[in-house]
This record gives C-alpha cells, structure tokens and sequence, in this order.
C-alpha cells in the first residue's frame, strides 16, 4: 500500500463504539478506482472512497494478530475488466455499493492494479494503535 489511514471518521467511530452510542458491529471493504490521481492519496481526512466501483462492499473477516491491533481481510472479484488504486475498511449494518460515509474507519491508497473480468484483490489491512501521552 502506498498509503494506509485511520480516518477522522474513524476515529469518531471508535470514540462512539466505546461509549455505545454507536452499535456498527460488520465491517466491510470496499474498493476503487480513484487511489492515484493528484489528491487522492489516503489521508486522515477521507470519508469514503474517492471513486467507488461497482461491486458490492465484501464483509470482512476480523481478527486481532497482536493486542494492539485488528486486521480486516476481505477479497473482491472484478464484475468487469478496471483498474484498481484504492480501498476502505466501512462499519455499517449492510452492503451496498458507492461511497461510504461518516463510517469509514480506514482507506488505504495503492498503485493502480489492472484487472479482467474476474480477476480478484485479497485485502489485509491492518490498524495498529499507538500509545497514547
């Protein structure tokens, strides 16, 4: 990954799941075609993806590799040939396809990946927190 961000949105997701006054318990990704154009590098301040193809949100696999950090696993399949630069991990309480937002908990940005009709991407992202002072 060229770039790979907690969102502000993000972090508010995890400050409203930690006092409960949010109940978003599946994850998702999603992936796009906007990662590598000027401006689209992955950054704190993202909500979504910047250009959201058409295939449905995958629902992610979740795990905890170390204890402080949570991995999302998720594949995507190609509907059509496209090139793919960018995906987000998204809490909500369904799929859909589009831009996700106000729960998008990270996005990553990466080189542009050509793929066929049936081709796949198998994404791991993994967000590892710091100490905080």
């Amino acid at each position: 990954m060229t770039a790979s961000v907690i969102t502000a949105s993000g972090i508010t997701l995890l400050v409203d799941l930690i006092d409960r006054t949010s109940s978003a318990t599946n994850a998702w990704i999603a992936w796009g075609t906007g990662g590598s154009s000027p401006g689209a590098t992955a950054t704190s301040a993202d909500t979504g993806l910047k250009a959201a193809a058409t295939e449905a949100w995958v629902a992610a696999t979740l795990s905890q590799p170390d204890t402080d950090s949570n991995r999302f696993v998720a594949t995507i399949t190609a509907g059509t040939a496209k090139t793919i630069e960018e995906a987000i991990v998204f809490f909500g309480t369904s799929t859909a396809t589009g831009t996700a937002t106000n729960r998008c908990l990270m996005r990553a940005s990466h080189g542009g990946q050509v793929l066929a009709t049936g081709d796949s991407i198998a994404y791991t992202l993994t967000m590892t927190a710091s100490a905080v002072a």
